[in-house]
């Protein structure tokens, strides 16, 4: 019975609609930033009406996050652990980008110069892994209309999805 019920959460999470998550996501979420309410609202939402991937440039930048902004080790894996929950909680998936994701993310630096190489290549995965919607604290990334219309992916922040 227990098979039975996973099989069938985990067709369910796949008809949902794909959601790419930035790492500003959950490292405002987590901090309780700025934007902490909606991000976490919106993460709330994972699961249950959409389907969350984290791509692993993503990944990286959460880690580059713990160990230059986070001066301590209590904080550290206090930090580490809410967010390892918060993956395996909300069923986030960890999308290993392919080729290509290089492809695209030479396209996207040439589209738009003002998006720094780490978020162009987190976007390329998000779009590489056939997204509907990436979803971001970054003002130069939200709602830009021409990587929008090239890549057939809505780039929203997360009040617009609650």
């Amino acid at each position: 019975m227990k098979k039975k019920i996973e099989t069938w959460l985990t067709k369910k999470r796949k008809m949902l609609p794909l959601h790419g998550q930035d790492s500003n996501i959950l490292i405002d979420a987590i901090i309780g930033g700025k934007w902490a309410k909606d991000c976490n609202r919106y993460l709330a939402r994972l699961g249950n009406i959409y389907f969350g991937i984290l791509p692993l440039p993503a990944c990286g930048e959460v880690n580059r996050f713990i160990f230059t902004e986070l001066d301590s080790h209590e904080k550290r894996m206090r930090f580490f652990d809410t967010y390892a929950q918060l993956i395996d909680y909300r069923k986030i998936e960890i999308y290993v980008p392919q080729e290509e994701s290089h492809k695209i993310y030479r396209e996207l630096v040439q589209i738009d110069s003002r998006i720094e190489n780490i978020d162009a290549f987190i976007l390329a995965s998000a779009i590489e892994a056939r997204c509907n919607v990436f979803v971001t604290l970054d003002d130069d990334l939200i709602e830009n209309r021409i990587i929008e219309r090239r890549f057939k992916i809505k780039i929203k922040q997360p009040s617009d999805l609650l």
